[in-house]
């Protein structure tokens, strides 16, 4: 029995029940049980937005960046299939372009963060980078810093 192997989900009230368990985990911080039972969620409706978004703040809770950010593209992957004329979410790319250093990304990023009507499902590419440039340079403490900051924002 795999780790997250969980009650089979057979019908609506199952997955019903599924969900709320594992929100009541996720607000317990039993991370390793949420995640069990969102990727139950996940194999029986992969096209569930609200699921991909709770994958990815259990992965970021759990420090498990690479997996937060697959479930983040999942989620923009839905989102953009669902609503066609969605705004594109800005990327790390973006801020580099728009700022011309990294510097100034640096700076436009840590306004970003500031913003109270940030989306951090919608911004989730820019600290995700943020931090694995910083681990490249083995800045690793200013890594784990633009996470929990943005984790804070979750």
């Amino acid at each position: 029995m795999s780790k997250h192997h969980q009650k089979e989900i057979r019908n609506a009230e199952d997955y019903r029940d599924v969900t709320l368990d594992a929100v009541e985990d996720f607000n317990r911080q039993d991370y390793e049980a949420a995640l069990g039972k969102f990727l139950a969620m996940a194999r029986v409706n992969p096209k569930n937005a609200k699921v991909q978004e709770m994958l990815c703040y259990v992965y970021l809770r759990k420090g498990e960046v690479a997996r937060a950010e697959e479930s983040y593209r999942n989620v923009l992957e839905i989102e953009r299939e669902n609503h066609p004329g969605l705004a594109e979410p800005i990327t790390f790319e973006d801020l580099v372009k728009r700022s011309g250093n990294l510097e100034d990304a640096e700076r436009q990023y840590e306004e970003l963060i500031r913003e109270d009507h940030l989306d951090p499902m919608r911004h989730f590419d820019v600290p995700s980078r943020l931090s694995i440039l910083y681990m490249s340079r083995g800045e690793y403490e200013r890594a784990a810093n633009v996470i929990e900051r943005f984790r804070e924002k979750c």
